[in-house]
């Protein structure tokens, strides 16, 4: 089906690639129905693993929501904690933009010279 003459390499990335086929690279005037037959089963496969995957994931999930539920009065309690930190961040971003603005003043007579 595909010629020995090195091309089998592009024919694969054809395959993953998806639609855009060229035909001289398979040497036959037709679309390669058993590779194009061979990338659905692959698909298929990956959804059928993935799909497990996500059921696998589905159950500790649902698992955890007891212990969510019982942290959601300790994060109530945190709430003041964190709005008193957010000014200190506040306050530590500003000197770094003083910081940064000399750095503009130091760039101006480099570009004048």
């Amino acid at each position: 089906m595909v010629r020995a003459n090195g091309r089998v390499g592009q024919v694969r990335l054809g395959v993953l690639g998806g639609a855009g086929w060229d035909k001289r690279l398979v040497g036959v005037n037709r679309w390669p129905e058993e590779i194009m037959q061979g990338r659905v089963n692959a698909e298929q496969k990956h959804g059928k693993t993935v799909e497990r995957h996500v059921r696998m994931v589905q159950g500790p999930v649902k698992a955890m929501q007891g212990p969510v539920k019982s942290m959601q009065g300790h994060v109530k309690s945190m709430q003041g904690h964190v709005k008193m930190m957010q000014g200190l961040v506040e306050m530590v971003q500003w000197p770094v933009e003083i910081v940064q603005w000399p750095v503009e003043i130091v760039q101006g007579p480099v570009k004048t010279l």
